[in-house]
């Protein structure tokens, strides 16, 4: 079910092929419900996107922030031991944040080169 309603939200934001749409999965949260969760919502989000792989770009911010699967609170960006997720275990500091919009900022420029 939710990925029908993924399906439908992205292919209004497609406009009938004119656009492109980058889909962000979410890093798993440190709570293991909520992994679980997140790992369905991610999961979604692939299966939504597959009509639309011309225009759709699934970025794997799981892939990121919690690779292996493995939660961390900091990681190395530039150097730096750096702290990416907020104590609430589910939401990305600003640096975090800022990590995610350089992803996203390397797709585009992938794409519009």
């Amino acid at each position: 079910a939710f990925a029908t309603r993924v399906r439908t939200m992205m292919d209004a934001y497609r406009q009938d092929g004119a656009a492109r749409v980058y889909w962000l999965t979410l890093p798993l949260p440190r709570d293991g419900d909520r992994r679980d969760i997140a790992r369905a919502v991610n999961a979604a989000i692939r299966v939504a996107a597959e009509p639309y792989r011309a225009q759709v770009r699934v970025l794997d911010l799981a892939a990121v922030f919690t690779p292996g699967g493995r939660y961390r609170v900091g990681m190395e960006i530039d150097g730096r031991d750096t702290v990416v997720r907020e104590p609430d275990g589910v939401h990305l500091t600003p640096a975090g944040a800022e990590l995610a919009a350089d992803e996203v900022q390397r797709a585009l420029d992938a794409d519009f080169r």
